[in-house]
């Protein structure tokens, strides 16, 4: 946890860290200002600190709460563990980016029961965050993206013939069938 703080920085609304030739985007930073009508769109910049965004990833972050966190004191979710899930998502992921991690949407993956697990305690603790499950709606991919594309929302790889990441709201709407 101190090697990832130490090597994370903010810039504008996400911390990041350097990677390659540019940077990768580990946190958004969620602003809820922003938010219209329950629905916040993403808009992934080219660049950040003045240098390429080639890679969206994921955060270190400790965890405090349930018996899962006796057994994991840190855990590695995605970019959008600050979005509240009551949040209709969309991201819009630039021509720059040609790395996403496995991770970078996943932040549902220690447990369903969310509403337990906060950076420390709340009781004791103003500062404590709460990490939530972000309900991404729709991925958008700019038609210049040389290694991703988009269809009906969906994260694809560039010819579309595989899906990298099917959103939140296509399984609900195959579950409610």
């Amino acid at each position: 946890m101190k090697s990832y703080d130490k090597a994370t920085r903010r810039s504008g609304d996400y911390i990041i860290t350097d990677f390659q030739n540019g940077v990768c985007i580990n946190e958004y930073i969620y602003d809820e200002s922003k938010v219209k009508n329950n629905s916040l769109t993403i808009n992934i910049p080219e660049k950040l600190d003045e240098k390429k965004v080639l890679k969206l990833g994921g955060a270190c972050k400790k965890l405090w709460g349930s018996e899962v966190a006796q057994e994991y004191e840190y855990f590695e979710t995605g970019f959008l563990l600050n979005v509240p899930s009551k949040i209709d998502l969309t991201v819009k992921i630039p021509k720059t980016v040609r790395d996403i991690c496995y991770s970078s949407f996943d932040n549902s993956h220690l447990s369903d029961d969310w509403d337990s697990y906060y950076s420390s305690n709340p009781e004791t603790d103003k500062k404590a965050q709460k990490y939530e499950e972000a309900f991404v709606s729709k991925i958008i991919v700019d038609k210049d993206n040389p290694y991703y594309s988009s269809k009906d929302g969906i994260l694809c790889t560039k010819n579309g013939k595989i899906k990298l990441c099917i959103p939140n709201n296509h399984h609900s709407k195959k579950n409610n069938k």
